[in-house]
């Protein structure tokens, strides 16, 4: 009993580390330099300096895929708010 239970844990343990994508994505967040209107236009300088995250991929329905939509997020902030 006790050999099935440690065959059982490393087949697990093996599951849970190579389903982790290796990859880590990072994305930085910039300072804003001016002030952000909040209407929609990306047309505030900062907007085109920022970093731009894409190539995400889907939970659901087919986990693993490339996204069914091209996305793109960009990330700014201040000291009242965090724009996305």
């Amino acid at each position: 009993m006790r050999r099935l239970s440690l065959i059982f844990f490393f087949v697990c343990l093996s599951v849970v580390l190579f389903a982790q994508n290796s990859e880590r994505k990072k994305l930085d967040a910039f300072r804003c330099k001016s002030e952000i209107l909040i209407d929609g236009i990306l047309s505030e300088k900062d907007w085109q300096s920022a970093e731009i995250a894409s190539d995400f991929v889907q939970r659901e329905p087919f986990n693993g895929r490339p996204a069914s939509f091209d996305t793109k997020v960009k990330v700014l902030y201040d000291d009242q708010a965090v724009y996305i």
